[in-house]
């Protein structure tokens, strides 16, 4: 209250948002009829939603906070498209400032979780994080501000309540100034991390390279030549797949140990060690095909990532995966390959070889192994893609029709 307060008397045209959980029954209907009551009062527009929380958490698998938190936010984001807002102002304060990063250091937070919360965070402000409770709460009685206190606030019952009620005061025992200087150390954290985010924006395309379909590399050894600081580089490079610090942990002493073929899976992707380097491929680019393919066609599959086949017949040469048209019997078939597949590669009349021994002469890591696609004449393998045609299905001198096989990941 003492936010929209500020926000009215600065004669800024707002939206007040509401949120009504109904976590606490008539109170949180009390605490939105003081909204409406307040609002209409100062003429403020305001919009109310009463969201069903028990439902999302059961559907999403998530705990009362957290759900709370992706509803209210996915709406607000919503009404600002609704009503073309700048921004989005919500009431953080220092003390929530101070609970938020004493929770992320306790729960093992590195550089990111440190800086806490920013002030201004793309569409998202809060105009108050500076300004501790105390101080907000003399504002509200000095200016006749109504305002209501959350009584699930008073339990222990969540982490953050506890930190607030137990953590806290300890420190503030410790130093009268303890959550000033907690907000202090956020704003130098996050000064250091900006310097540091630039720096790594400046090597990272001399060590991190995309290879097909969709692997992304980063080489250690590369890393290492350019600083020995690589492992404080290593945290912000590998941001991006979500490691948890336990496996941010483990995936270093792999690297370190040489630890080849090391995986690791997070909610968003898949790494590996493979030699000096490190690999990820997203979860969501991880696809898993098995078509049949007709003469004279074209197909587009989609299977967790929007892929395009392209499969043609030509008499021209244009490619690596090409093959005698005379050889083949239709349908063929595509699918991922299989531990067990053999194929007879070019060159090896009689003789045929592991898909897995093929694919480990290539040099490929696990992630790049798990993409490779082959293609089956009458559960033959005719072809691995970009690897080997087999032998019997070669083009040769009296080859009359050419088959062409273009596979495009997009």
């Amino acid at each position: 209250m003492v936010l929209l307060h500020l926000l009215t008397q600065n004669k800024l045209n707002i939206v007040v948002a509401h949120c009504n959980f109904g976590l606490r029954g008539e109170e949180s209907n009390g605490d939105e009829q003081l909204v409406k009551e307040y609002c209409a009062t100062h003429a403020i527009p305001y919009v109310v939603n009463q969201f069903d929380v028990k439902k999302y958490i059961i559907t999403h698998k998530v705990g009362v906070q957290e759900a709370a938190r992706n509803l209210r936010y996915h709406w607000f984001t919503s009404l600002c498209i609704q009503y073309k807002a700048s921004y989005i102002a919500v009431a953080h304060n220092a003390n929530d400032q101070a609970e938020t990063i004493v929770y992320k250091l306790a729960r093992g937070a590195g550089m990111q979780g440190l800086q806490g919360m920013a002030d201004i965070n793309t569409d998202i402000i809060r105009p108050l994080l500076n300004i501790n409770r105390i101080e907000i709460e003399v504002y509200a009685i000095a200016n006749a501000i109504p305002y209501r206190t959350d009584s699930s606030n008073n339990s222990d019952k969540y982490m953050r309540n506890y930190i607030r009620h137990n953590v806290l005061p300890s420190l503030q025992n410790v130093n009268k100034q303890a959550i000033q200087h907690i907000n202090e150390a956020a704003h130098y954290v996050q000064q250091a991390n900006a310097i540091l985010t630039e720096s790594v924006a400046r090597i990272a395309p001399l060590v991190v390279i995309e290879l097909p379909n969709y692997v992304v590399s980063i080489n250690i050894a590369a890393l290492q030549s350019h600083t020995q600081h690589y492992q404080a580089y290593m945290y912000y490079l590998l941001q991006p797949y979500h490691l948890t610090t336990t496996q941010h942990n483990n995936l270093l002493h792999a690297v370190n140990s040489k630890l080849s073929g090391a995986l690791f899976k997070t909610e968003t992707h898949l790494l590996c060690v493979y030699n000096t380097c490190v690999h990820a491929l997203a979860l969501n680019k991880l696809y898993v095909v098995d078509e049949l393919i007709y003469e004279n066609s074209t197909y587009t599959i989609t299977n967790q990532s929007a892929q395009t086949l392209a499969i043609v017949s030509t008499n021209n040469i244009t490619t690596a995966n090409y093959c005698d048209e005379n050889s083949l019997t239709f349908p063929l078939q595509l699918r991922n390959w299989q531990v067990g597949d053999t194929v007879q590669p070019l060159g090896m009349n009689g003789k045929t070889k592991l898909v897995s021994d093929l694919l480990t002469n290539k040099k490929l890591s696990i992630l790049q192994k798990k993409q490779v696609l082959v293609v089956l004449s009458v559960n033959q393998i005719m072809c691995v893609i970009d690897s080997s045609i087999a032998h019997w299905a070669r083009v040769v001198p009296n080859t009359k029709k050419i088959f062409s096989i273009n596979v495009k990941l997009c």
